[in-house]
């Protein structure tokens, strides 16, 4: 994550707490008669009902939700569409369930709270307590707002399938360029060729550092989500898109998806194994400079190749790898000169010139090397199965 998403998380946690609860009256009468998702950030999974139980899975047919709004009320009832029944806390404080209701329980209300990117909170009218998985399964309880495990994205079923526009792959294990372009706004005309040139800079950057780099797809996708941009921002929300609409691509082939989401609000970029998910600062500044000044493309693209530093599994250098580096390996990695992976925007004139550590470098080519290190990859393939082209083309 880059230093301009640092900064605008801390306005953020200064917000006071009054001005960030938001109701989501808009998008309950929005999903009032649409199917849902209710996807977990933490979990990195749905909310859905096996054997009359709630459980959180990847895939599965009882994922289908739909929000309802109560006449004269800020609350919302929750309904699992294939059971007919509704989630409820009516019979312990601490698991909730789901069954029939009656039209008057408290239990069966709940009050949605948007927070950032388009996660939410949920919070039970009865109870006075918050959805959340902190211990690994549903529970209701109190929370704190940063607790990922709290977070709630309502991912429709045609937002999450989208409408794509691109060819098949060409192979695997490559970097895919995907412009996300949310229901509330409209594509730039070039916004593919800026994509592509920025690919192909952030190409002879890695092989400048490197002395290998990455293969990219040719042809930049794009999907047009049928979400509002603040719902679309998300990396989460990006991930999900990826997977329905070109799971061929992220499942099977493993390339990893490096989203530009249009008008995504704020200045931040985040990146993660297999994904990264850049908005509105970072892109506009890219996309004005590819229209306007071509040859100044490349002093705006740091942001970019250090995000996509993410996806291939490094951590911040100075935050994270140093101290790991240190207390699981015994290895001091001295005092850091101006990294790729740190949070020094303006220490070069240009992308090519940001550097990765020496041990940085290893942990990339080596996927045996100081891998505890590294961002928990799952099962996607090692960065230097990425990093196998040694000369540009």
């Amino acid at each position: 994550m880059f230093d301009d998403t640092k900064t605008l998380q801390a306005i953020l946690s200064k917000t006071n707490w009054a001005l960030a609860i938001v109701f989501f009256a808009f998008a309950l009468q929005a999903h009032a008669q649409g199917n849902i998702e209710l996807h977990n950030r933490w979990k990195k999974s749905s909310l859905q009902v096996e054997n009359r139980k709630l459980v959180l899975k990847t895939n599965g047919n009882n994922t289908v939700w739909a929000i309802e709004k109560i006449p004269n009320s800020s609350e919302v009832r929750i309904k699992h569409l294939p059971s007919g029944n509704y989630l409820h806390a009516e019979n312990d404080e601490q698991y909730p369930t789901v069954g029939p209701i009656q039209p008057g329980w408290w239990s069966a209300m709940w009050s949605v709270e948007l927070i950032d990117e388009g996660f939410y909170l949920i919070n039970n009218k009865y109870r006075g307590t918050y959805l959340h998985t902190e211990n690994g399964e549903l529970e209701m309880g109190p929370i704190k707002r940063g607790w990922h495990s709290a977070h709630w994205l309502e991912v429709s079923f045609s937002a999450a399938n989208g409408r794509l526009s691109a060819s098949k792959p060409t192979g695997n294990l490559k970097i895919r360029g995907v412009y996300i372009v949310p229901s509330d706004q409209q594509s730039k005309p070039r916004a593919r060729e800026a994509i592509a040139a920025s690919l192909k800079i952030m190409q002879d950057h890695y092989w400048r550092q490197l002395g290998v780099t990455f293969e990219y797809e040719p042809e930049v996708a794009i999907i047009y989500s049928n979400h509002n941009t603040n719902t679309t921002a998300s990396l989460d929300m990006a991930v999900e898109l990826c997977k329905k609409t070109m799971g061929t691509e992220y499942e099977n082939n493993k390339n990893i998806m490096f989203t530009i989401v249009e008008g995504g609000p704020g200045a931040s970029a985040f990146g993660t194994p297999g994904a990264t998910r850049i908005q509105k600062g970072f892109w506009d500044n890219v996309y004005n400079a590819f229209v306007n000044n071509p040859q100044t493309l490349a002093s705006t693209l740091p942001a970019w190749s250090h995000e996509l530093g993410h996806a291939l599994g490094l951590n911040h250098t100075g935050e994270l790898t140093k101290a790991c580096m240190l207390k699981e390996y015994n290895i001091d990695m001295g005092t850091l000169p101006p990294l790729l992976m740190q949070h020094k925007s303006n220490a070069f004139s240009t992308v090519y010139e940001y550097p990765f550590h020496r041990e940085e470098r290893k942990m990339l080519l080596d996927s045996t090397y100081c891998q505890k290190c590294l961002i928990d990859r799952g099962n996607r393939p090692a960065a230097v199965r990425y990093l196998r082209v040694k000369k540009l083309p």
